[in-house]
C-alpha cells in the first residue's frame, strides 16, 4: 500500500457522490498518482475497496470567473454506481443512521464518526480506500452482497421497461447472457469448477420471464432436464424469485414416447 493521504468520515456524501479533496493536499495527491489538471478537466481512476477495483472520477472544479480563486478537487461517482454500493455495504451501520435522519439537511450534515476510510496512493490513476468499520470488521456477507445487488438491480430495474424495446443487440440482454453470470462467480460463492452458471432474456424476442441458472455440472447443465437453481423475474418485473427448479422438457418427451409404444 502506498502513502497515506487523508482521513475521511463516512457521511452521506460519501455514501452517494463522492468527497472533497482537503485542498493542502490537492498537489501532493495528483503527484502521488500522476495526474495534472486544469480547472474543469477530470480524469478517470481506479479505486480499490478490499481487493476489488472500482471506477470513479477526479475532478478539478471549475466555479466560473466569479470564483475564480477557489480550488476545488473532488473524487466523483454516482449514486447507482458499483462503488457506491460497494461503500453502502461496508458502510450499513452508517447507511442506516444517515437514513433515519428526520430532515434532508440533517442527513446531510450527519456523519458518523464511528466509521471512516484511509485514502492511500495506489500507483497511477489509483487509490486505495482502507475502511475501519464501527466494529472494526467488515459485516459478514458484505463482500459477496456488493456483487450480488447489482445483478439483481439490473433485473428488477430495466428489464420490463427494455422488454419494450428491440431485442437483437440489447445491451441487457447481453448483460444477462454474460455480464450477469461472471459477475454471480466473482462472488466467491460459486465454484465454475463444479457449477454452470447460463442466463438467458429469451431467444429471437424477449422471455416474458427471464432467469439466471447455477446448474451443478454432476446433475445437470440444462434447464431442459435435471435439478438446479434459478432466478426467475417475476412477469410483472416486481419480484425475484430464487427457486429449485425441475426441468421437464426432456421428461415431457419421454413421457410421449412410452404413450406411443
Amino acid at each position: 500500500m502506498g502513502n497515506l493521504l487523508f482521513r475521511k468520515t463516512v457521511d452521506q456524501s460519501l455514501l452517494k457522490a463522492g468527497m472533497t479533496i482537503p485542498a493542502e493536499i490537492h498537489q501532493k495527491i495528483l503527484e502521488e498518482i500522476g495526474i495534472a489538471l486544469n480547472k474543469g478537466e477530470k480524469q478517470s481512476i481506479t479505486i480499490t475497496i478490499q481487493d476489488r477495483q472500482y471506477e470513479a472520477m477526479i475532478t478539478f472544479v471549475n466555479h466560473g470567473e466569479a470564483y475564480a480563486n477557489r480550488n476545488v478537487l473532488q473524487i466523483r461517482y454516482g449514486a447507482k454506481s458499483r462503488i457506491c454500493q460497494a461503500l453502502n455495504a461496508v458502510f450499513a451501520y452508517s447507511a442506516e443512521k444517515i437514513a433515519q435522519a428526520e430532515q434532508p439537511e440533517e442527513r446531510k450534515q450527519l456523519s458518523a464518526e464511528e466509521e471512516y476510510i484511509e485514502v492511500y496512493a495506489a500507483g497511477e490513476k489509483a487509490l486505495t480506500f482502507q475502511c475501519h468499520t464501527k466494529d472494526r470488521e467488515v459485516p459478514e456477507g458484505a463482500e459477496e452482497k456488493i456483487k450480488i445487488k447489482p445483478v439483481l438491480e439490473q433485473l428488477l430495474n430495466h428489464y420490463v421497461k427494455s422488454r419494450q424495446e428491440t431485442f437483437a443487440g440489447h445491451a441487457l440482454a447481453a448483460y444477462i447472457r454474460g455480464d450477469a453470470p461472471e459477475a454471480l462467480y466473482e462472488t466467491g460463492l460459486v465454484d465454475r469448477r463444479k457449477y454452470l452458471i447460463t442466463g438467458s432474456a429469451g431467444q429471437g424476442n424477449w422471455a416474458m420471464v427471464p432467469w439466471l441458472g447455477i446448474f451443478y455440472k454432476e446433475i445437470t447443465t440444462s434447464a431442459t432436464h435435471g435439478v438446479y437453481i434459478v432466478y426467475l423475474l417475476a412477469e410483472d418485473g416486481n419480484t425475484l424469485y430464487l427457486t429449485l427448479n425441475q426441468g421437464c422438457t426432456e421428461t415431457s418427451v419421454f413421457s410421449d414416447s412410452v404413450r406411443n409404444l
